[in-house]
C-alpha cells in the first residue's frame, strides 16, 4: 500500500526502486526527490497565494485572524491530491536520466505549473460554494 501512494505522489521523479550503490546514484535520487518536494511546495504557495490575493481583492486588510483555515486545508488536499494527475500529463513521466538533466528553464515551468495548480483549487472552490 505505502509503495502505491509513494509512486502515485512521484511526479515521475522518484528513482524507480530503491538506490543502492555509488555514492553519485544516491545523490541523483536526492536530487530527484528534492525537486518533487520543491513541486509540492509550489502547490502549497500557489493556495496560500490565491488565498491571500483573494483578502487583498476584496479590499480588506490581510490579518493572520482572517485566515479560514478549513477553506486553505480543504484546497491544499485537493490541490495536492489532484496535482499527480496533472503533472505527468503537462510533462510526461520522465525516465530517471532525463529528469535529471533538466536545464533551468524547465524546472521554473514545472514550480510554475505547480503553482497554478495550488492557485486555481481555492478559486474554484469558492466559485463551486456560491454556485450552490
Amino acid at each position: 500500500m505505502l509503495e502505491g501512494l509513494v509512486k502515485y505522489f512521484d511526479l515521475g521523479l522518484f528513482p524507480e526502486r530503491p538506490v543502492l550503490g555509488s555514492a553519485r546514484k544516491k545523490a541523483r535520487a536526492r536530487k530527484r526527490l528534492w525537486w518533487t518536494l520543491l513541486m509540492y511546495i509550489g502547490v502549497v504557495l500557489g493556495v496560500l497565494g490565491e488565498y491571500v490575493l483573494s483578502l487583498f481583492g476584496a479590499g480588506g486588510k490581510f490579518e493572520v485572524s482572517l485566515l479560514d483555515p478549513f477553506r486553505m486545508v480543504f484546497a491544499l488536499i485537493i490541490a495536492t491530491v489532484i496535482f499527480p494527475q496533472v503533472f505527468p500529463k503537462i510533462f510526461g513521466k520522465m525516465e530517471l536520466q532525463e529528469a535529471d538533466d533538466l536545464p533551468v528553464e524547465k524546472r521554473l515551468l514545472q514550480f510554475f505549473i505547480a503553482f497554478q495548480n495550488g492557485f486555481f483549487w481555492p478559486s474554484f472552490i469558492k466559485a463551486f460554494v456560491q454556485m450552490i
